[in-house]
């Protein structure tokens, strides 16, 4: 039984490590094969099983989870994300055309931190950092690009299209 958990939660972690290769390329390197399995376990005890309809952990703890609303929070393996700068985490102001964020790579939730703490390979350095910030970057600069009706969104069937009110160009998401 113990051989066949190991080989999913292997087989998961070249899938993370794939996955993230082929969407993001420039993200995926060889090195975080560390990140892939710690994230794989970390589904596969969080993750109900189909025959019984609870996750290792609420077998091992004997509590049941009420409802699965906290696996709609996960985020996928190895997808850039934008990580909230320090000094605005502090309360701090920044110059009006500094950047607000900088860009990084989700690895996994920490193991050492809450679990709403995220491991992010900052793509400047190549450190790996626990941060708390990073969806909220996200949030809050494109919650400001709406407010300030510089951008709009243009629904579509397969993708998310942004357009800007004053130039004719798309970006896309």
């Amino acid at each position: 039984m113990a051989e066949r958990s190991i080989q999913t939660v292997v087989s998961w972690a070249r899938t993370l490590l794939l996955h993230a290769a082929i969407n993001w390329l420039e993200m995926a390197d060889l090195k975080l094969w560390p990140f892939a399995p710690q994230h794989a376990v970390y589904l596969w005890n969080i993750l109900p099983d189909q025959r019984t309809k609870l996750s290792p952990l609420e077998l091992i703890s004997g509590s049941r989870v009420p409802n699965y609303t906290h696996l709609q929070q996960l985020h996928v393996w190895g997808c850039p994300t934008f990580v909230l700068d320090p000094r605005l985490q502090d309360g701090k102001k920044l110059p009006k055309w500094s950047p607000r964020s900088c860009l990084g790579c989700f690895l996994g939730y920490s193991t050492c931190h809450s679990s709403t703490v995220s491991l992010i390979l900052n793509s400047k350095n190549g450190s790996v950092t626990p941060q708390y910030h990073h969806v909220q970057a996200m949030k809050v600069e494109i919650t400001t690009l709406i407010k300030q009706k510089a951008w709009k969104v243009i629904p579509k069937t397969s993708e998310m299209r942004w357009k800007h009110s004053k130039i004719q160009g798309k970006v896309l998401l």
